[in-house]
């Protein structure tokens, strides 16, 4: 069997397919891709070797497919923290001492305040929720023209993200923040 033949298991029948690796498109090609790296991955094959280059090379064409196939959407971040509480079986008093008392963990639970940074931070560190769980990007925004300017001031909306908005001139101070 040459670099490019694959074998091919159906019921119990065994058939070599003659295939050079290429750009999955197809879920076809991706189910028989699939099928080849579970069984190479099975030999473990050497680094190096002819299997090793081949599983190496289908796996990735494998992932890339994955990657562009089965997109997800980031959890919503009360969604992130119900899950952990559901995985380690924590109510909501678990959270109090995390997030800063019992109302502050059924507002942020029920979407009535949003996280803050030093909430997001105790979560992480405390119930190993990843950062990027906990930020919500999807109404980020920014108006204006110079974000690095001092003449705009950051506020937090409804859904945890900031806004940053100019600020009238007559608001400044004399140093121009």
């Amino acid at each position: 069997m040459d670099r490019y033949t694959f074998r091919i298991y159906e019921a119990n029948e065994t058939k070599a397919v003659t295939i050079e690796p290429k750009i999955i498109k197809t879920d076809g090609e991706y189910r028989t891709y699939l099928a080849e790296v579970d069984r190479l991955a099975a030999e473990d094959p050497p680094l190096g070797s002819p299997a090793g280059d081949r599983l190496e090379l289908l796996a990735k064409l494998v992932e890339d497919y994955e990657m562009e196939r089965f997109k997800f959407e980031k959890p919503d971040p009360v969604e992130a923290i119900r899950f952990r509480m559901q995985e380690q079986g924590l109510k909501q008093k678990d959270l109090a001492p995390i997030l800063g008392g019992k109302n502050r963990v059924s507002e942020v639970l029920n979407g009535k305040r949003p996280l803050t940074l030093s909430m997001i931070r105790a979560l992480n560190e405390t119930l190993k929720i990843p950062v990027e769980s906990l930020i919500s990007h999807r109404d980020y925004r920014i108006t204006g023209t110079d974000i690095n300017s001092n003449s705009y001031s950051e506020t937090f909306d409804d859904e945890m993200d900031v806004t940053r908005e100019p600020v009238p001139s007559s608001k400044r101070t004399p140093d121009g923040k």
